[in-house]
């Protein structure tokens, strides 16, 4: 889990899209700017999930503390402290999504785009009827010049949408939402200034690896949150 081995990890079509710019015009956008694709295998998706579980389960017994990612999600993991980086974040998005995301986000860093903030977030049934469990996510963009978001699994589950609007900055696209459902290792890629939110979880856990892409040419500049210049000075 810990490990990227592109033959066995990745899916097909995430290769060839990394190697042949060509492919990005063929991607699927049913919600504009929002591109979907698969990412990651089955298998590997199952071996994320249960290093996870096992992670979990060790700070249950232990006690120890875990920090959560963001405010939004609760029981979400920061990939980076639990040794996933080196050997997997870092070279999947060097050398396969950090091509695609320039390719299709030249506006957004493109070939500056220089880290990441990986992380999972996680959703239950809302039927659940736990109120420390988050089933679904309030409305917001990402802190984040490009966005990854990756549906690990597991399958069967039902709702968990995600439903975009419009950009920050678009005073009249917030009225609305657009769906994109995720199969088991399938992905999207948007713009981090893209608002967006997901639907409830009605059926099944859902956990999701989210790769926040940050340029910091770009952020010395503006900061993607609040626009001011003097945030990275």
């Amino acid at each position: 889990a810990y490990t990227l081995n592109p033959e066995r990890d990745l899916a097909p079509e995430l290769v060839q899209a990394a190697r042949d710019p060509g492919m990005l015009k063929r991607l699927p956008q049913r919600v504009r700017n929002v591109y979907k694709l698969p990412i990651l295998t089955e298998q590997k998706c199952t071996a994320i999930l249960q290093e996870l579980q096992n992670f979990n389960d060790a700070c249950e017994r232990n006690g120890w503390p875990r920090e959560r990612p963001n405010s939004m999600n609760r029981h979400g993991l920061l990939l980076q402290e639990l040794g996933f980086a080196q050997e997997f974040l870092d070279p999947l998005v060097a050398i396969y999504i950090k091509p695609i995301a320039a390719a299709l986000f030249p506006d957004c860093g493109g070939d500056s785009l220089d880290s990441h903030r990986s992380f999972t977030v996680v959703y239950h049934p809302a039927k659940d009827d736990d109120e420390q469990r988050d089933s679904t996510l309030a409305y917001h963009f990402d802190d984040s010049e490009v966005t990854l978001n990756v549906n690990l699994g597991e399958a069967g589950y039902e709702g968990g949408e995600v439903l975009f609007g419009g950009g920050k900055d678009d005073e009249h696209g917030h009225t609305t939402r657009s769906a994109v459902t995720l199969g088991v290792g399938e992905g999207i890629l948007h713009r981090g200034s893209h608002c967006h939110e997901v639907a409830t979880v009605t059926e099944k856990p859902r956990t999701n690896l989210v790769v926040w892409m940050r340029s910091e040419q770009v952020r010395r500049k503006s900061c993607p949150m609040c626009g001011s210049s003097t945030c990275f000075e």
